[in-house]
């Protein structure tokens, strides 16, 4: 009887110690990245609107979205001095 109290002991006892230790894994977990800080930019109401229009979005969406608007103004000054350049 004293054994099978002993047992049920250290049982209950690994098992607590097991719940209050973290679960690694087998490694360390990776400590969660920060989150980025939201940028607001609010635009004026577009013609026939009284709404004006607020978009937030990270400083990295900004200047992803910044250079997507450089890449298509360069093709169309590109295509506009093409279209001057051979006037037909």
């Amino acid at each position: 009887m004293k054994i099978a109290f002993i047992v049920a002991a250290a049982f209950l006892a690994s098992a607590a110690t097991a719940a209050d230790a973290p679960a690694t894994g087998g490694g360390a977990t990776p400590a969660a990245a920060p989150k980025e800080k939201k940028i607001c930019h609010t635009y004026p109401p577009e013609t026939g609107s009284n709404m004006s229009r607020r978009v937030c979005k990270t400083a990295t969406q900004w200047a992803q979205e910044e250079q997507d608007e450089g890449m298509t103004l360069r093709k169309f000054h590109d295509a506009t001095s093409q279209l001057s350049a051979n006037p037909h």
